[in-house]
Order: structure tokens, then C-alpha cells, then sequence
């Protein structure tokens, strides 16, 4: 895991998991490039307490398609 000391703070817990899914398809984007794409890894967002709220979970914000056939990340 790495942490993030500074944070973001956004409107809502929808304007923060939406942020989260941008950052998380760049983190997969740069690790495709590396040729190392780990879908088990998650963003979890929290409050200014620490107090966790949500996690936004690489497998769910990919959709992988071999041909017309969807492989599901996630069971």
C-alpha cells in the first residue's frame, strides 16, 4: 500500500471515487506500458479523520474483452 499524505478534497464521496477511477485507469495505463497489470489493487478513500469510506477496486472500473467475449476480473 502506499499512503497519501496530502489528499485531495473533493465535494462528495462521488466527486472522490470519481477521481479515484480516473487516477486508478492512469495507474493501470502506466503499468500496461510496463507490461505488469496488477488488477488487485485498489485507491481507498477516506475522510480528514482517516476514517475510511470507500475503495475504488482496479477489476471494477476494466472492462476486458478477448473478441466479442467479456472476461469478468472479479467473481
Amino acid at each position: 500500500m502506499i499512503g497519501d499524505e496530502d489528499g485531495y478534497e473533493f465535494a462528495s464521496l462521488a466527486a472522490a471515487e470519481a477521481n479515484a477511477i480516473v487516477s486508478a485507469r492512469d495507474i493501470m495505463s502506466e503499468a500496461v506500458q510496463d507490461g505488469d497489470l496488477q488488477l488487485g489493487e485498489s485507491i481507498e478513500i477516506h475522510d480528514a479523520a482517516g476514517r475510511f469510506l470507500s475503495a475504488v477496486h482496479f477489476c471494477d472500473v476494466l472492462k476486458i474483452r478477448l473478441g466479442v467475449r467479456e472476461i469478468v476480473a472479479r467473481a
